[in-house]
């Protein structure tokens, strides 16, 4: 074997060795990848709909309070693809990781994580969101003041 032939052998075996390392250091970022677009999706979709109740309350302030507790995504004229449907309980929801619901029982919009934390439990992690009116103080504290009124309707997400 020549010198030139076992320093191709060596140059070959070192490019090997650093593709493997940025190989592993790439595979390690996916899930940190994963679950950073995954939270942008989500915060996309919040958007819209808080924009959308926003546009419903200015449309008609009458109407604001009825929509306490119903499904927002009926407010967005373009649905997001992974919006699955209304369902009667989560026990009979398609929760499928990455897509939304809505709840009619408990009239919550759901949303099924795609890859849960770490856990030794393998069950379905779910974000839970719900249009509640947004409430001020029945008294004031000026006794002058006229009780306030229902300020809106907001999309709050539960701490379940």
């Amino acid at each position: 074997m020549t010198k030139q032939s076992r320093f191709r052998r060596f140059e070959s075996l070192v490019w090997l060795i650093v593709g493997l390392v940025l190989l592993a250091v790439f595979l390690g970022k996916i899930p940190f990848y994963t679950r950073s677009a995954e939270e942008r999706a989500i915060d996309v979709t919040l958007s819209q709909l808080r924009a959308a109740v926003e546009m419903h309350r200015l449309r008609s302030a009458a109407a604001t309070s009825a929509l306490e507790g119903s499904n927002p995504m009926q407010l967005l004229e373009v649905k997001p693809v992974n919006y699955v449907g209304e369902f009667a309980n989560r026990g009979s929801a398609a929760a499928q990781p990455g897509t939304w619901f809505f709840d009619r029982e408990s009239k919550e919009l759901v949303y099924v994580l795609l890859a849960p934390e770490k856990s030794s439990l393998k069950q379905q992690q779910m974000l839970y969101f719900k249009l509640e009116l947004r409430r001020l103080p029945e008294r004031t504290v000026r006794p002058s003041e006229p009780p306030a009124e229902n300020a809106g309707v907001v999309l709050n997400q539960l701490n379940d």
